[in-house]
């Protein structure tokens, strides 16, 4: 649709068919296979056939160990999904893992091993100037194991190729593992150091049209800013952001800020700035 909607158009109506370009690109976008866009339908559930897709298991992964799940069950899941095509190439695979692994918090690795590897998957993502599903989910992911210049880096990265390509699949989980980033880096690293980081991402302020991840970050930088800094001014930029988010229904947004920043700002904090709201 950004090319060419009665492109678009065409091939929907069967008058005309992907180039092996346009279709290598979709390929990369849905982080897929020819073969698994060509043959079956991606698989939600165990009722219809077709491969699982890298987002189904993703979510499914999350969702067990959220619930206190059997880390069995995920394992198994991880593996089912890893393996349903042979032919996937290895450096896929491996990120593939990492991801679904992380997600789930059953790495069996040491931490040296896992910042090793996910050193390794920064420097791929660094160098590709179009990311899919597979990259923006990693980028969540690989918050946990990066220093905060690597951080820089990625996200940095990752800013440059979702403004070339506003389409990039995936852009809520990159905008998620950037407020994770900014949360880890104000929680356990110095003050200038969080000041660098924040200076660096204050763009996420001036998003003109913000999915929820997307203004969730925006209250991260926020509530980072007032960590740093707590003062009356920037309590107020923190309470005209939670006013704002009822104002215009992000009240998911601000229940995600109180959990990652649950030991980071005064007890209520957030909860008074709603209060306020409502009288």
């Amino acid at each position: 649709m950004a090319v060419s909607e009665s492109s678009l158009g065409r091939f929907e109506n069967g008058r005309t068919q992907l180039s092996a370009a346009s279709m290598l690109q979709l390929c990369g976008d849905l982080a897929l296979l020819p073969s698994q866009i060509l043959t079956l339908p991606n698989r939600i559930d165990e009722h219809i056939p077709g491969e699982i897709s890298l987002r189904s298991v993703f979510r499914q992964v999350t969702q067990i160990q959220t619930f206190g799940g059997n880390n069995d069950d995920i394992l198994n899941l991880i593996h089912q999904f890893t393996t349903q095509l042979p032919g996937m190439p290895k450096s896929i695979v491996v990120i593939q893992n990492f991801v679904l692994r992380s997600a789930a918090g059953v790495e069996p690795n040491s931490d040296e091993e896992m910042r090793q590897q996910a050193l390794q998957i920064l420097v791929r993502l660094l160098q590709m100037n179009n990311w899919g599903a597979l990259e923006t989910h990693a980028t969540e992911e690989l918050t946990t194991w990066l220093s905060p210049e690597q951080l820089t880096m990625l996200f940095e990265k990752g800013k440059r190729v979702i403004l070339k390509h506003p389409l990039t699949v995936g852009i809520d989980y990159y905008f998620s593992g950037l407020s994770k980033a900014i949360a880890q880096v104000v929680d356990h690293y110095s003050p200038n150091v969080g000041r660098t980081m924040l200076a660096q991402f204050k763009w996420v302020l001036t998003i003109p049209d913000p999915t929820p991840m997307r203004w969730q970050a925006a209250g991260t930088w926020y509530l980072a800013n007032y960590v740093l800094a707590p003062t009356t001014a920037n309590k107020n930029l923190v309470e005209r952001y939670v006013h704002a988010s009822l104002r215009v229904g992000h009240p998911d947004a601000i229940d995600h800020l109180k959990k990652l920043w649950l030991k980071r700002v005064p007890e209520n904090f957030i909860n008074d700035c709603v209060t306020a709201y409502r009288e």
